[in-house]
């Protein structure tokens, strides 16, 4: 996207003096992180999906074996099996909707402060890096990768006390 830019600033009337480049590896150290960041983020949510599936889907049976009692004196009463089913269906849909809800609520607000302090982490770790030449310092998983204890030690600071 280089040159579509400078094809840009040309004709808003920047000077032929300029020379336009670009430096790819420092580029690239900054943006590795950031997508180290997007593969653990990634794998993270996929696995929480996954075992939250498993819970409900636990919390559900065991709902309606508590609820042996309740679905008996409603069929007693009349009301058919796909009746019953439906109200509970509805029932766990309703619950499980409210809660995604406020979940991505909470997220959302939780997003930003947390991406913060990763970003910020990640460019000092991009700056230490640079300062101490191609070793890395304290980066365990990989070039400007943080390791779980950082990670852990970010989302720490950011809890209120």
């Amino acid at each position: 996207m280089l040159e579509p830019f400078e094809a840009e600033v040309r004709a808003k009337g920047l000077s032929d003096l300029f020379n336009f480049k670009t430096d790819t590896a420092s580029y690239e150290k900054v943006v590795k992180p950031v997508e180290g960041l997007k593969s653990i983020s990634i794998t993270f949510m996929v696995v929480v999906i996954i075992l939250g599936s498993i819970i409900l889907l636990l919390l559900a049976s065991i709902s309606i074996r508590e609820r042996k009692y309740e679905i008996g004196v409603l069929r007693a009463m009349g009301m058919k099996k796909a009746e019953v089913a439906i109200g509970l269906w509805f029932e766990i849909l309703t619950i499980t909707c409210f809660c995604l809800v406020i979940g991505l609520g909470v997220g959302t607000v939780a997003t930003q402060p947390v991406s913060d302090m990763l970003l910020q982490n990640q460019a000092e770790e991009a700056q230490s890096s640079t300062s101490q030449g191609a070793g890395g310092g304290n980066i365990m998983l990989g070039p400007g990768v943080m390791s779980w204890c950082q990670l852990f030690a970010v989302f720490i600071e950011i809890l209120p006390s």
